[in-house]
């Protein structure tokens, strides 16, 4: 999985981009608030160097939502 980590505040906030963006959209915001949060910034299957799928089926939200439960775990 492609995930960063930006920020060193208390709270830690999850920040999913758009289905056909990266998680460059949330740079901007993670570097205002990286004083009172930790932002866990997560590259969606078949973006930057997340994995790619092999099926249209690794692409259905189900597989989205699998994977974004890892992240969280």
């Amino acid at each position: 999985m492609d995930i960063a980590m930006q920020g060193r505040g208390a709270r830690t906030i999850v920040a999913i981009h758009g289905i056909q963006g990266t998680r460059a959209v949330w740079h901007p915001l993670a570097n205002e608030l990286s004083a009172h949060a930790t932002f866990v910034l997560p590259n969606l299957r078949g973006r930057g160097r997340a994995m790619r799928g092999a099926t249209p089926a690794d692409y259905r939200l189900e597989a989205f939502a699998e994977e974004l439960a890892q992240v969280i775990d």
